[in-house]
């Protein structure tokens, strides 16, 4: 876990901790505000990293049963009727 705090105009502390919490991947928990006055805010936040598993294996078989992997990147999968798939995502062959 890590630990940030951010200190300045209150307007652009909300914001900032706004944006920060729209990302999926991190997890704000405040744990301390201090208003020194009116315009200035000072918050202190513990953030958990939860990053998204971008890497998923396609596992493909063949009637004799072979089977083939691939690895894929920020992989789709959408069923088009019972039984038909289309997967979309990026592979790379990190030897070429």
């Amino acid at each position: 876990m890590l630990s940030i705090t951010v200190k300045g105009n209150a307007h652009k502390v909300n914001h900032f901790l706004y944006e920060l919490s729209q990302l999926m991947e991190l997890k704000l928990i405040p744990e301390e505000v201090e208003v020194t006055d009116a315009e200035e805010r000072e918050v202190t936040c513990d953030v958990q990293h939860q990053p998204a598993s971008k890497l998923s294996v396609v596992r493909l078989q063949d009637r004799s049963g072979c089977e083939i992997a691939i690895p894929m990147l920020d992989l789709v999968c959408a069923e088009l009727e019972d039984g038909k798939y289309v997967l979309t995502g990026r592979c790379y062959d990190l030897f070429s």
